[in-house]
C-alpha cells in the first residue's frame, strides 16, 4: 500500500508545480502589460529644442514693450504626459512708474516634451512671493481642467495664450487666470447658436487664492 501511495504523489507533486509555474508567468504578464500601460509618454524634444521653440513668444514680448530677455530656465514635468515648463527673465527697469508691461518680471512657456506643441504661454505678473505661496504654474494648473470642461461641454477650442492677473481681496492675494479660446469662423458660430452654445465667450476665468490654492470663483468672459 505504501508504494501505490508514493506512485499516486508523485504525478501530483508535478502537477502542482506546473499549475504554480503557470500562475508565475501569468502574473509576470500581467504585470508587464499593467506597467506598459501606465507608463509616461516618450520625451522626444530636449532641452535645447524646447527653449528654441519658447523664445519667439517671448522676444515678441520683449520687442513689443521694449524688454530685454536675460535668464531662461528650462525644467521637465515627468507626469503622465511630460513637458517643459520654460521661465524666461526680463531685466529691471529703472524707475517703471506705474506702467505694467515695466514691472513684468518674465514670460513662461510650456511645451509638450513628445510633439513640442505649445501647451500654454502666459507673462509672468509682477507680485509678492512672500504672499503668493501658489505659484504662476500651479494656478495654471489649478485653473485648467476646469476650463476644458467649460470647453467640452460648450464645444470650444482651448488656445494657447493664457493671462495670469496677480492681486488682492480683501487683502488676501489671489491670482485670476483667464485661459483663452480660439476665435470661431462665421459658419462655427451659426452651429453655436442652433445648439445653445455660446459664441461671444472669448476665455474662461479662474479665481484662485494665492495662499491656499483654493478656488476663489469661475466665469465666462466674454458676451452671449
Amino acid at each position: 500500500m505504501g508504494v501505490k501511495n508514493k506512485k499516486i504523489a508523485i504525478p501530483i507533486i508535478i502537477l502542482l508545480v506546473i499549475s504554480v509555474a503557470l500562475c508565475l508567468g501569468l502574473g509576470s504578464i500581467l504585470s508587464n502589460s499593467q506597467t506598459s500601460n501606465t507608463q509616461p509618454k516618450s520625451i522626444v524634444y530636449g532641452k535645447e529644442t524646447a527653449i528654441e521653440i519658447a523664445l519667439p513668444f517671448a522676444q515678441a514680448y520683449a520687442q513689443e514693450y521694449n524688454r530685454t530677455l536675460t535668464t531662461t530656465k528650462a525644467t521637465l514635468r515627468e507626469t503622465d504626459r511630460p513637458y517643459w515648463f520654460i521661465e524666461i527673465g526680463l531685466e529691471t527697469v529703472e524707475n517703471p512708474e506705474s506702467k505694467y508691461h515695466l514691472k513684468t518680471p518674465g514670460y513662461e512657456v510650456t511645451v509638450w516634451a513628445d510633439t513640442g506643441e505649445i501647451y500654454h504661454q502666459c507673462v509672468i505678473p509682477p507680485y509678492s512671493e512672500q504672499d503668493f505661496k501658489i505659484s504662476l504654474e500651479k494656478a495654471i494648473e489649478i485653473a485648467y481642467p476646469i476650463t476644458q470642461v467649460y470647453a467640452q461641454n460648450n464645444n470650444r477650442t482651448i488656445a494657447t495664450t493664457v493671462t495670469g492677473w496677480a492681486g488682492y481681496v480683501d487683502s488676501r492675494p489671489c491670482w485670476q487666470i483667464d485661459i483663452n479660446f480660439e476665435t470661431m469662423s462665421g459658419d462655427e458660430k451659426a452651429l453655436h447658436l442652433v445648439h445653445g452654445h455660446p459664441y461671444g465667450i472669448q476665455a474662461y476665468a479662474v479665481t484662485i487664492w494665492g495662499d491656499t490654492g483654493e478656488v476663489r470663483s469661475q466665469n465666462e468672459q466674454g458676451y452671449y
